[in-house]
């Protein structure tokens, strides 16, 4: 009973915040440029949402590692204290970025209105079609960067060290096109159903071939993009509708497809007819293994053990288990020399510096202290998160000091970026939006190791796209415009 109150009243406390960082990054008028409020909407989605879920639907249910099986009710509590004070600090953080600005004579730049279909609607229509175009040709990007995932990882074919980093940052930044089609949607009449077609195709073949994040970030991240662009268009009574059946999508294909990957042990499909046997699977009732004569046994699926499912997958894991252990198990990690060396190096592409020492613990390698069987080589899905890393390392004020220092970066860049309106600055608000956002679940050193990286990511995706569109949109307004 305990957790429920205190996650009911950690997750509605938390929302001051949140409504607090709306207001004061609306003064900055441009939608895209939200990155405080965005970073931090997500992580108490994760960890506020989810963690009342855990509580409000928890049925003694547990997790099993290495030392043995714990309840997920412990440090429940203690998780949802930590994310509430990482708000607030984030809060404290973006409000000194404001009083620092106005104390050397800065506000924050503003626009006549907040939402992007505004500013749409006073853009002259070159500007119009290149936005139309950054939909198409982020599309074809996504497709060449997923294709050749796919082409790499069945065909056999070899591929150099270079090629193979080239496709992994190609593949950080792809998905943002899946934001860029939410933002362009309340437009696009002609493209939405180019756009469902593709969503649905690549959906399907990714659940196909045992991926499951890529399909859920993308239909976040198109929601995130519609909010951005219009949340009044959104809230027409028969597009609600719609939009609050299709987002049921997301904690449907969060539950079944872990049943799927369960029951194939995260292999990768033998042929086409394991293909398709996986996406019959997902309508199915959940298979938990066969009796002694063969025949396949199946778990019913109460409501109460999906949702309790959805809010323990959103909430990671990994995350509840280091706040629930530390310190009384495992003493808080501090900064060791190993850190200061990856600090000063981890920056480089791994292959510019092959001899640098490995450090068994450096980022999700540490969570093997914790009995999580963790596999470099054959990939894994359980993130470290900022939030649980800052815990584990420093406790209360390493939380603290983390948010507040994340803020105040975010809240920056958010000034800096609310400057001008174009496209150019669609597709780098996109980018940049994308990347940062989704790196809450990175530890520390991670997060601050791999920004350059993600800078020159962003700025080269931006670049490639302006590059391909403004040409195009340039010669449709000559066409449109007719001989002078």
């Amino acid at each position: 009973m305990i957790n429920i109150v205190v996650a009911l009243i950690s997750f509605f406390l938390g929302l001051i915040p949140l409504w607090q960082m709306y207001i004061w990054e609306r003064s900055g008028g441009v939608p895209l440029a939200r990155f405080t409020l965005v970073y931090f909407s997500i992580q108490h989605i994760a960890f506020g949402v989810g963690g009342s879920l855990i509580a409000i639907f928890d049925q003694n249910y547990t997790y099993l590692t290495l030392y043995g099986y714990f309840p997920y009710a412990d440090g429940l509590a203690r998780l949802q204290l930590i994310n509430l004070i990482a708000l607030y600090a984030a809060l404290a953080g973006m409000w000194a970025i404001i009083v620092g600005r106005r104390t050397i004579g800065a506000s924050l730049p503003g626009c006549s209105s907040g939402h992007l279909h505004d500013h749409l609607s006073a853009m002259p229509a070159s500007q119009v079609q290149s936005l139309r175009m950054v939909c198409y040709v982020s599309l074809v990007f996504h497709m060449l960067i997923v294709s050749s995932q796919w082409y790499f990882t069945y065909s056999g074919t070899p591929t150099t060290d270079i090629s193979r980093y080239l496709i992994q940052i190609g593949a950080k930044v792809a998905p943002v096109t899946f934001f860029i089609l939410g933002l362009w949607w309340p437009h696009g009449h002609r493209e939405r159903w180019i756009f469902v077609t593709y969503f649905l195709v690549y959906g399907i073949l990714q659940l196909a071939t045992g991926g499951r994040a890529p399909v859920l970030f993308a239909e976040f991240m198109f929601y995130a993009g519609l909010l951005m662009a219009s949340p009044k268009w959104l809230m027409h009574p028969r597009r609600f509708v719609v939009a609050a059946i299709v987002a049921l999508l997301i904690p449907w294909l969060a539950v079944k497809s872990e049943d799927v990957r369960l029951l194939y042990h995260s292999r990768v499909p033998a042929g086409v007819g394991d293909m398709y046997q996986r996406v019959v699977t997902l309508v199915g009732p959940k298979q938990i293994g066969v009796d002694d004569s063969g025949a396949v046994l199946y778990n019913p699926e109460t409501l109460g053990r999906t949702i309790f499912r959805f809010g323990a997958r959103i909430t990671e894991l990994s995350a509840l288990d280091i706040v629930a252990r530390t310190p009384e198990k495992f003493p808080y990690w501090s900064w060791s020399e190993a850190d200061w060396l990856k600090l000063g190096w981890g920056w480089l592409p791994a292959f510019l510096i092959p001899d640098l020492p490995k450090d068994e613990n450096s980022g999700v390698l540490f969570l093997r202290h914790y009995g999580w069987a963790v596999d470099p080589e054959r990939g894994h899905s359980m993130p470290v998160t900022l939030l649980a890393d800052s815990w584990r390392r420093f406790g209360w004020p390493g939380v603290i000091a983390v948010h507040f220092f994340l803020a105040a970066f975010l809240t920056t860049i958010s000034t800096l970026m609310s400057r001008r309106f174009s496209v150019q600055m669609i597709v780098l608000s996109s980018a940049l939006l994308y990347i940062l956002t989704i790196s809450y679940t990175d530890d520390i050193l991670t997060w601050v190791t791999s920004l350059p990286r993600k800078a020159v990511v962003v700025l080269a995706y931006t670049a490639l796209i302006s590059a391909i569109c403004l040409p195009m949109s340039t010669r449709w307004a000559r066409v449109r415009a007719g001989p002078s």
